[in-house]
């Protein structure tokens, strides 16, 4: 009887010590990223003087010249840490040239990308004509575009993120600022084209 009783007394014990133990140590926690808050979608026309192409920007981003040229762009995000970059040429008997640009840069992504969505950018009634290239997967350019009338204007552009590339994380991301891509691209215009003289290409 008193063996019984010991057993019992061990028993419970065991039961009392293992109840105790947190098990949740040895389970792998799924893998998280931070919630992004993004704002509202808003934009403002935007025009410079000494370039040939308007477009409606988000308000929520800055828009600087480049230092190469003013007539390319710097589109930022601060709370983003991303940036879309805007180059711009007149078009002078070199348009094949100019769009293989836009394809050189997809092709030297893409063995890098699980996926590559392109979708036509058609506006016969504003002469604006392009392909827009959202390259998915751990890659370090996850947007490339490029509109043109064939004749004087090519505006062209591409995503980039100051951090090491996480589609997963960035997804959300890149999808936010790919709205506003696609709003710049439906809004832009072309103005009186420049002379070549003007922009060194």
């Amino acid at each position: 009887m008193k063996r019984l009783k010991g057993w019992l007394v061990s028993f419970f014990l065991v039961i009392i010590i293992t109840g105790c133990v947190d098990d949740s140590k040895d389970i792998p926690k799924p893998m998280g990223y931070f919630r992004i808050e993004f704002p509202d979608h808003e934009y403002e026309m935007y025009s410079d003087p000494v370039c040939p192409f308007t477009f409606e920007k988000p308000k929520n981003a800055l828009l600087v010249d480049s230092d190469q040229n003013q007539c390319f762009k710097s589109l930022i995000y601060p709370h983003l840490k991303a940036g879309v970059y805007f180059t711009y040429f007149p078009v002078n008997d070199n348009i094949d040239k100019l769009i293989n640009t836009a394809d050189d840069i997809v092709y030297e992504h893409h063995n890098m990308a699980s996926g590559i969505e392109t979708k036509d950018v058609i506006f016969p009634e504003k002469n604006v004509y392009g392909i827009s290239y959202k390259l998915m997967g751990d890659v370090a350019v996850n947007h490339v575009f490029f509109v043109t009338d064939s004749n004087n204007h090519y505006f062209a552009g591409k995503l980039y993120f100051e951090s090491i590339p996480n589609y997963d994380s960035l997804q959300p991301c890149v999808d936010y600022i790919v709205e506003d891509i696609e709003h710049i691209l439906n809004t832009i215009q072309w103005q009186l084209p420049m002379s070549v003289n003007q922009i060194d290409q």
